[in-house]
């Protein structure tokens, strides 16, 4: 689908909408990284810390409104993909570092 986005989009709604291919396939490898991260993002249920997937969901939508207020601006459609990717990898990254830490058996602070 990925690759044939450029011929659908045109084919489905016109040449009006080619424009749109670029961001259609961003939103695409968004799909693509939700499906190989959600493992990820419910490793908490795992450690019995239900919390850190509040935690995480307010971390992304912090980055997503931070990222997005900087990146949208500038780069319209594209800059909304590309926050949205940006909000996520922050709350994945700091949901592995807090369960590393679990996993090692040091106990933060943060989430008891």
């Amino acid at each position: 689908l990925f690759f044939l986005a450029r011929f659908f989009i045109p084919f489905f709604y016109g040449q009006d909408y080619l424009a749109s291919v670029g961001v259609f396939q961003g939103l695409l490898w968004l799909v693509v990284f939700d499906v190989v991260f959600t493992p990820i993002n419910l490793l908490p249920y795992a450690f019995d810390r239900p919390n850190l997937l509040a935690a995480a969901s307010i971390i992304q939508i912090i980055g997503m409104a931070a990222c997005g207020s900087w990146l949208i601006p500038v780069y319209g459609l594209s800059g909304a993909v590309w926050a949205k990717l940006a909000s996520k990898l922050a709350a994945g990254l700091v949901t592995l570092v807090i369960l590393g830490g679990i996993w090692r058996n040091r106990r933060l602070a943060l989430f008891p």
